[in-house]
Formats: structure tokens, C-alpha cells, sequence
């Protein structure tokens, strides 16, 4: 990777998980929870804006992002989550889930999880890499691999084992019982055009570089 390659992405991506934490944060606007559960928190990026409005906790495998998340803070413990939350049922009343399934094997499993950790009406907001996003479609009419799909575990990948785009997880969500009640993205990115947009809207959700999703636990499809 060139040295002007890089930069783009680097820049790329800080806007990306910045206007991803922007619009999560967004969603959680007007729920009233007492308790939080952050699934794969990590250093507390996100939830670290949710403390003081409930009690944040939080579930990571890696001790040393989970140490920074505890001085922000949150109640943050080592949890392997291919095998399960370690908390008991019906225990949150908002469970945030953000970058976490493209990195999980038994992704229908830890989904389970998450609805049975989650109170009844419990709300989810969980994110992730949207293969289809509109440079994924570029990349593939030139020949190039869409965004977010990994081959190799090279320094520069993220580990993604699993793709979504947006029918995807909506239809895993529904198919475990959750409403869904928005559906946002984080940016556009129109690659001709070198355009970078902080999308706000429901409308062309399908074509941003993240999925974000708000749902309500509900009882199960038959």
C-alpha cells in the first residue's frame, strides 16, 4: 500500500468509526434504560458517552482495552462471546452491539444471547460492515474484492469471518424475534467523485459503509 493509499484510508476509517459512534448514540436518544450492556465494548468507545445516564456495562475478550474501558467508567469484564454473555437473563434494558457479528463464528448464537440478556421490549442497536455499500459495488465492476470481506490474516485486516449487507441482518434480526424500528448508516462514500457524506437518513441506508439497526425484543416468528 502506497503512502498516499494509506493516508485515504486511515482517514477513511476514523471518519467511519467516529460517524458510526455519532449515529448510535443518536438512536439511544429517547430510551430510557437503567442498565446498558455493551457486547464487544472494547475500550469503551462508544458506551463511554452512556455513563452517568444508566449503569454501563460492558464485555470484551481483550483485558487491555477492557482496563481503559474500566477507568472511563464502565463495568467492563473478559467474556469469550463464542460462548456466551456472562450475565442472567432478562438483565439489560439496552444491549448495544457495534462491529461485533462479522467477527463471531456462530453469529444466530450470540444473537440468542443478546435476547435473552436483553429485558422483554429490551432494545438492541447493533451495527455492522456493509459489504454492498456503494464503494463495495465500484470495487466489484473493477474487478476488486467489496469492502469489508477478508482473505488472509495479515496486520492490515480486521478479522472479519462474516458479511452483512442490509436485508441480512435485518431478516437474522427479525428471525429472532426482534422489531425492527430504525435503520440508519453512517456515511456515504461516493468513490468517482472522492465524496465523503455524514448520512443522517433512512433513504439510501442500503449503500452506506455501516449498517446500523434499533430493534425491540419481541416475541419470536412461528
Amino acid at each position: 500500500m502506497t503512502a498516499k493509499l494509506k493516508h485515504e484510508f486511515e482517514e477513511t476509517h476514523d471518519e467511519n468509526h467516529f460517524t458510526r459512534k455519532e449515529r448510535i448514540i443518536e438512536l439511544c436518544e429517547g430510551i430510557k434504560a437503567r442498565k446498558i450492556l455493551d457486547v464487544g465494548c472494547g475500550d469503551g468507545f462508544i458506551s463511554e458517552e452512556l455513563v452517568g445516564k444508566g449503569d454501563v456495562y460492558g464485555v470484551d475478550i481483550s483485558e487491555k482495552r477492557l482496563k481503559v474501558a474500566r477507568e472511563k467508567g464502565i463495568k467492563a469484564i473478559r467474556a469469550d462471546l463464542e460462548t456466551g454473555i456472562p450475565f442472567r437473563a432478562s438483565s439489560f434494558d439496552l444491549v448495544i452491539a457495534s462491529e461485533v457479528l462479522e467477527h463471531i463464528f456462530d453469529t444466530d448464537f450470540l444473537i440468542e444471547e443478546i435476547r435473552r440478556v436483553l429485558k422483554p421490549n429490551g432494545y438492541l442497536i447493533l451495527s455492522v460492515p456493509n459489504v454492498c455499500c456503494f464503494t463495495s459495488r465500484a470495487n466489484v465492476l473493477i474487478g476488486r474484492l467489496p469492502c469489508y470481506i477478508e482473505y488472509d490474516t495479515s496486520e492490515e485486516v480486521a478479522g472479519h469471518i462474516r458479511g452483512y449487507n442490509k436485508s441480512a441482518i435485518l431478516n437474522q434480526l427479525k428471525r429472532h424475534g426482534f422489531q425492527i424500528e430504525d435503520v440508519r448508516t453512517n456515511m456515504l462514500i461516493i468513490p468517482i467523485l472522492r465524496w465523503k457524506i455524514n448520512w443522517k437518513f433512512k433513504v439510501f441506508s442500503g449503500l452506506g459503509e455501516i449498517i446500523i439497526v434499533k430493534a425491540i425484543k419481541r416475541g419470536k416468528q412461528t
